[in-house]
């Protein structure tokens, strides 16, 4: 019974050190924070934040926040702002086509006279752009998303998150507050999740199965 024993563990520490020696995409924080493309308005920022996860899946992610008021000089519909985090860089291996990088979002919207809101989060990664949430209304908007790779990134490259709002406005200095508070999800590329990465599988597989040989072991001493 120790072959069975063997054969079992021998092949985990082999997927377990081939794992390890993966090459890691890095998201990092590098370059400026502002916002673009805004209609006749202003924005004015209280901060822009980024700091780094815990690698998850050979790739370590960066949360970021940010938090601000949009104010219009005149009031009509159609009023849009899109609020960019920022460029930031993108080092170690590549990023290969069909990856999905999980996305997380926690913030808060606040209509100071604004109304008709609609907002959108989108990410420019390499010379990809996607929308990767989106929704109507105003309050605590909390969710999930997907960056799904669709050429392959050769690093070093560049990455970009962005909010882009619109909304109407009735009258001079009407608009929308964001609250994007760092101590929450804020906006997380690639934060860890509750489904285990497919090393942590074949783990948890491999001692199930030297816990199934070994009880028959036990089983087979106490009857003979």
């Amino acid at each position: 019974m120790r072959s069975s024993a063997v054969v079992v563990i021998a092949p985990l520490a082999a997927v377990t050190l081939a794992s390890n020696a993966k090459a890691q995409t890095v998201f990092f924080a590098s370059g400026n924070s502002g916002f673009t493309n805004y209609s006749d308005g202003h924005f004015s920022s209280s901060g822009f934040s980024v700091s780094a996860l815990p690698t998850f899946n050979n790739i370590t992610g960066v949360k970021e926040a940010f938090s601000g008021s949009f104010i219009a000089l005149s009031g009509f519909t159609g009023q849009s702002a899109t609020l960019a985090f920022g460029e930031y860089g993108l080092t170690g291996s590549n990023l290969n086509s069909g990856v999905n990088i999980p996305i997380a979002y926690n913030f808060t919207l606040i209509p100071n006279g604004a109304t008709a809101v609609s907002w959108s989060l989108s990410m420019d990664i390499g010379s990809s752009n996607q929308t990767v949430a989106s929704g109507t209304g105003t309050g605590l908007l909390t969710g999930t998303g997907l960056f799904t790779v669709g050429s392959t990134v050769n690093t070093p490259s560049f990455y970009s998150s962005q909010l882009n709002l619109v909304f109407t406005t009735a009258a001079t200095n009407q608009g929308v507050s964001v609250v994007m508070d760092p101590s929450t999800a804020a906006f997380s590329i690639n934060p860890l999740t509750a489904v285990p990465e497919p090393v942590t599988t074949s783990l948890l597989f491999g001692f199930g199965a030297l816990g199934f040989v070994l009880l028959r072991r036990s089983r087979r001493a106490a009857t003979a």
